[in-house]
C-alpha cells in the first residue's frame, strides 16, 4: 500500500463540488475562504493516521498509535473529502492525528458506523450536540467578554484539542467576529424591547436570524450558541423572542451511507478479496505482486474517474471506453472494475457498466 500514489481526488471539479457543499468556508473552525486557497484532504488520514491523543494535553497524537495502514481505502471515497482552512488542516493541528475509542476500522471496511471516532465530523453531526462557545467570565461587562469553546461530551472535547478551537489561531478571530459583527444587533434589539417600540424588536431578530445565522455566514456555530446563552439569562428580554434556528450540519455532496453498501454480487465478496491480498494469505510471487501493484493503481484510476463522475461526463465516459478495452487483456484490471461494480452507491460511474465475468474469489 506504500507505493500507492494518492491522486486524483484533488480534481478541480471536486473541489468545487465540496466548497459549495461548506458554504464557502471551513467546516471545522468557519472562518470562510477562497476555492482555490485549499487543497482537497481528508477527514480520516489516507495514511500513518494517529489513533490516539496524547496523555500531555500540550502535546498532539501518540506516535505509539501510529497506523500506518489507515484509512487508504477512503482516500478516494466523497464520504471523506473535505476542503479545510490550512490552520485546521495543519501538521500542528489536526494533520493526521484522528482519535478513536477502541478499535478502528477494519483494513478496506467502508462502513464507518462501528468505529467510534472522537472528532465531530461536520457533514454526518451537528456540532452544536457536541459544543458550545460561552463567555469565559460572565460577570465581566458583556464587551469584555471573551468566548471560548466548551465540550459538552468527549467528541467535542476532542474535537476542541484537536483543531485548538481555543486558542490564538481561532478564538481571537471568532471573538472579533462576535464583538463587532454580531453582539452589536443582539443589543440594539435589546434597546429595542425595552423601548419605547418594542414593536420592532421582532423584523429586526427575524432579519439578525435571516442574515446572521444563513449558512453561508461564517462563525454561525459561535453565534447561535451566543445568542443561545443570552437568552438563558435571568429576566433576558430576549427570551420573549422565538428561538433561533440551529445551523445544523453542513451539506453532503453525496448520499448518505450511513446505511450502510449494498452487498456484492454472486460469486465476488470484495471484503473478502481485500483482505486477502492485505493478510498475504496468498503468498504471491514477484509476478503476482507486480499484478496487484496494477490493479491498486487501476482502483486509484476509477475511484479519480468516481469522483469526476456527474461533472466531467464525457471525460468520464471516454476513460471508461479505454478501461473496459484495456480490461480484456489485463486479468488485475478485469478483478479490480469487477470489484468497483460492487459498490454502485460509492462507485457510481460503474453502476450498469458491461463488465467481464467476476473472478473466482480466492479460499
Amino acid at each position: 500500500m506504500k507505493e500507492f500514489e494518492f491522486e486524483g481526488y484533488g480534481e478541480t471539479a471536486v473541489r468545487a463540488a465540496l466548497y459549495a457543499a461548506q458554504h464557502r468556508k471551513c467546516p471545522f473552525c468557519e472562518r470562510p475562504f477562497g476555492e482555490q486557497e485549499n487543497p482537497v484532504e481528508h477527514f480520516r488520514p489516507k495514511s500513518y493516521a494517529l489513533l490516539r491523543l496524547h496523555a500531555d494535553p500540550k502535546r498532539r497524537g501518540d506516535e505509539s498509535s501510529r497506523d500506518d495502514d489507515r484509512y487508504w481505502w477512503l482516500a478516494w471515497s466523497w464520504e471523506n473529502l473535505t476542503v479545510a482552512c490550512v490552520t485546521c488542516n495543519g501538521s500542528s493541528h489536526k494533520g493526521n492525528l484522528f482519535p478513536v475509542a477502541g478499535e478502528p476500522l477494519p483494513v478496506g471496511e467502508r462502513d464507518l458506523r462501528p468505529e467510534r471516532a472522537l472528532l465531530i465530523d461536520p457533514f454526518r453531526l451537528d456540532p452544536l450536540d457536541h459544543l458550545r462557545w460561552r463567555p469565559l467570565r460572565a460577570d465581566l461587562p458583556r464587551d469584555q467578554w471573551d468566548w471560548r469553546p466548551f465540550h459538552l461530551d468527549e467528541l467535542g472535547h476532542a474535537t476542541i484539542r484537536v483543531f485548538k478551537l481555543g486558542d490564538v489561531d481561532i478564538s481571537p478571530q471568532v471573538n472579533e467576529d462576535l464583538h463587532n459583527e454580531f453582539l452589536p444587533d443582539v443589543v440594539r434589539i435589546e434597546n429595542l424591547l425595552s423601548g419605547p417600540t418594542p414593536g420592532q424588536a421582532l423584523p429586526a431578530w427575524q432579519t439578525l436570524l435571516t442574515k446572521k445565522l444563513r449558512p453561508g455566514a461564517c462563525y454561525v456555530g459561535a453565534r447561535w450558541s451566543a445568542l443561545e446563552f443570552l437568552r438563558s439569562q435571568p429576566g433576558s428580554p430576549l427570551a420573549a423572542l422565538p428561538p433561533p434556528p440551529r445551523p445544523g450540519r453542513h451539506d453532503s455532496p453525496v448520499p448518505d451511507l450511513a446505511g450502510g453498501l449494498p452487498e456484492a454480487p454472486p460469486g465476488l465478496n470484495p471484503r473478502v478479496w481485500w483482505e486477502t491480498l492485505r493478510d498475504g494469505a496468498l503468498r504471491p510471487d514477484e509476478a503476482t505482486l507486480s499484478a496487484v501493484r496494477d490493479q491498486l493503481r487501476a482502483f486509484e484510476e476509477a475511484h479519480r474517474l468516481m469522483a469526476l463522475g456527474g461533472l466531467l461526463p464525457d471525460a468520464v465516459e471516454a476513460r471508461r471506453v479505454a478501461l473496459i478495452a484495456e480490461a480484456q487483456e489485463d486479468q488485475a484490471l478485469r478483478e479490480c472494475l469487477v470489484f468497483l461494480a460492487a459498490f454502485p452507491v460509492d462507485v457510481s460511474i460503474f453502476s450498469g457498466w458491461s463488465l467481464p465475468d467476476a473472478p473466482t474469489t480466492p479460499a
